[in-house]
């Protein structure tokens, strides 16, 4: 590669979600891949050991959107403008040289699910970073086809890097102390109303097995509009828990239930069928795409009758094993090293 490449490590200051689990691991194989890529981000690194292992340069004053749309291309004009590299939706707007990763157009296909704030913010700001960008990176074939309706970009210049599976693991572990010796249906999100969390939960409480529990598990991000969990005793809501936790609820679970109404790749019922674990989701474009016919059952998002159906034929085929799913297609190796191609054409 002729000139130099900076990957924009603002994820290194944000709590990890699906967008930033994405940038992480592809940033640590590419940093294996070419160690000459440098990683850039604020002074508000909370992830510090990563922050370490990248070797990330850290500088400026100011934090989040501000820094990165103002400091960071400051900072770049000192470097000669090289490459930017880009994996979480956003980028300095006025940067040229620059590849972005947009995950999904939520905000664009339903602003109500999100704060108005950040709906106004991301329905100006997205659009003219994609137009601007040398390329795209988008996570399906589902969300570059809205790319290009949504937005108008040329396929041509929209590549499609699926995310992989994260955890892996074959020890057997403990059943999770906060539902011991309970059978519990498992779901994780974030707290949103895409996610579609609330419809769910009534859902579960209308069927309202006996000796069953729904865990929930994921936290509220501010940028969403309100969206909360209702209590009720066969409601676990445990916010955010470890990568080794998670694990845990994975392989324990009667089965994994994804309800959300929309999504640019849906990776929690992957891990779920990487872990042997039955998914019942929603039947919606994305994750149609990346599970085809691994699901136990497809239901409506949108029909509280439907998703108990899907429910209650789970819990009758607790021991149905999920069909055989080609994992090798999800490998963070085969994505970073797709990154790493498309970086090379557009340096």
């Amino acid at each position: 590669m002729s000139k130099e490449i900076y990957i924009n490590a603002r994820f290194l200051t944000q709590k990890t979600t699906g967008v930033q689990r994405f940038a992480i691991e592809i940033a640590k194989i590419l940093h294996q891949l070419n160690p000459a890529i440098k990683f850039i981000a604020p002074k508000n690194i909370i992830h510090h050991d990563l922050a370490e292992e990248l070797s990330v340069i850290s500088f400026g004053f100011l934090k989040g959107h501000l820094w990165e749309q103002i400091e960071l291309p400051i900072y770049l004009s000192t470097k000669g403008n090289p490459l930017l590299i880009n994996f979480c939706n956003t980028a300095p707007l006025l940067y040229q040289n620059k590849i972005v990763s947009i995950h999904d157009l939520a905000f664009m296909v339903n602003p109500k699910w999100f704060s108005k704030k950040f709906a106004t913010f991301y329905n100006y700001l997205i659009p003219q970073i994609a137009k601007s960008a040398k390329h795209i990176i988008t996570v399906s074939n589902s969300s570059k086809k809205e790319i290009e309706n949504l937005i108008g970009i040329n396929p041509t210049k929209i590549s499609v890097v699926y995310n992989g599976i994260t955890f892996k693991s074959s020890t057997e572990i403990n059943q999770p102390e906060a539902i011991n010796k309970t059978n519990y249906f498992l779901t994780v999100s974030s707290i949103d109303p895409r996610k579609n969390l609330q419809k769910l939960i009534e859902a579960f409480i209308t069927w309202n097995p006996k000796d069953l529990k729904l865990v929930v598990i994921g936290g509220k991000n501010n940028n969403f509009s309100e969206a909360s969990i209702t209590a009720h005793d066969s409601i676990v809501a445990l916010g955010y828990v470890s990568d080794q936790e998670l694990i845990n609820y994975y392989q324990h679970a009667i089965c994994f239930v994804y309800p959300s109404l929309y999504e640019g790749f849906g990776l929690p019922p992957l891990e779920a069928l990487a872990f042997g674990t039955n998914v019942i989701a929603s039947d919606i474009p994305s994750i149609r795409e990346v599970c085809n016919d691994n699901i136990l059952q497809y239901f409506d998002p949108n029909n509280t009758e439907s998703i108990i159906a899907a429910l209650r034929f789970a819990s009758e085929h607790t021991f149905t094993e999920p069909k055989p799913i080609d994992f090798g297609k999800f490998s963070w190796d085969k994505a970073a090293n797709a990154v790493n191609e498309i970086i090379k054409v557009h340096n």
